[in-house]
């Protein structure tokens, strides 16, 4: 069960950085008004790479 919690903590925190990378690139080469554009776009982007 540890073992489970462990790789569950460590893909939330990956998919949370690349989350963050995701928003921040997309702001500086898209220069959105929507503020949720970014986790849209790495939310859509994650499930298509799973």
């Amino acid at each position: 069960m540890w073992k489970d919690m462990l790789f569950v903590g460590i893909g939330g925190g990956i998919g949370s950085i690349l989350r963050f990378v995701t928003s921040r690139l997309s702001a500086r080469f898209i220069h959105h008004e929507w503020l949720f554009l970014g986790t849209f776009t790495a939310n859509i982007v994650g499930c298509l790479l799973i």
